[in-house]
């Protein structure tokens, strides 16, 4: 089974935490080598295209990470309970 979630936020956010976060199991650099000729970054130089019907929307600039998490499980629980 499939679900789609959109964390939604917005560009200038993304930017912010990337240049902050300190962890190092995700990727750096996306929006600096963004700059660079041939570079495909959604929202940047290319156009980024928000899902048209995701299941679940979690807006991470308005709701704290215990929020979010708590919907995306609110809706797991419920789709896939029995």
């Amino acid at each position: 089974n499939f679900a789609e979630v959109y964390v939604k936020c917005s560009l200038d956010t993304c930017m912010e935490r990337e240049r902050d976060r300190k962890a190092k199991y995700a990727p750096t650099g996306i929006y600096k080598e963004s700059k660079k000729n041939g570079a495909t970054v959604p929202g940047v130089n290319v156009p980024y295209e928000e899902p048209l019907n995701p299941d679940v929307v979690v807006d991470s600039e308005r709701m704290g990470v215990d929020a979010c998490a708590e919907r995306v499980v609110e809706f797991i629980i419920n789709r896939y309970k029995r």
